[in-house]
């Protein structure tokens, strides 16, 4: 059973989804960038641990590129929030505008054989989106 003080947390981010909800995708996105460079900028043990994490995944990238992965990924995550927040909008309608399937006739392809699908794809973009938009797509 939540708390009040669980209520009062909560409340200050679903203020902030909500607001990020209603702006347009394009504005949503840029925002949210905004508060990932925010994050990335001030907090400072955040970035000594991706740091840290990089030097063990990239010893031989020098600090400058590993910088620009970590700040790559910083705004990477303010796109996630503003997907996020954008999330109870997207309908099958809107689908093409903000997923790009290449391939997507072989899915259709095997399903009409009645094949099952096994799905092997590189990682662009938001992940959590993916079975929203397969779903949407694939079944009438």
């Amino acid at each position: 059973m939540p708390t009040f003080r669980h209520k009062v947390e909560y409340f200050p981010v679903w203020l902030m989804a909500t607001a990020i909800g209603v702006l347009p995708r394009s504005m949503a996105r840029a925002f949210c960038q905004g508060i990932g460079m925010l994050m990335y900028t001030a907090h400072r043990r955040l970035r000594k641990v991706g740091l840290r994490n990089l030097d063990l995944a990239f010893p031989q990238k020098t600090r400058k590129e590993k910088l620009q992965i970590l700040r790559a990924l910083f705004i990477g995550l303010g796109r996630q929030l503003a997907e996020f927040a954008l999330f109870p909008r997207y309908r099958k309608e809107s689908a093409s505008e903000i997923a790009i399937y290449d391939g997507f006739q072989n899915f259709a392809e095997a399903r009409a054989r009645g094949k099952g699908v096994l799905f092997l794809t590189a990682h662009f973009g938001d992940g959590r989106l993916v079975p929203l938009f397969t779903r949407s797509m694939a079944i009438p």
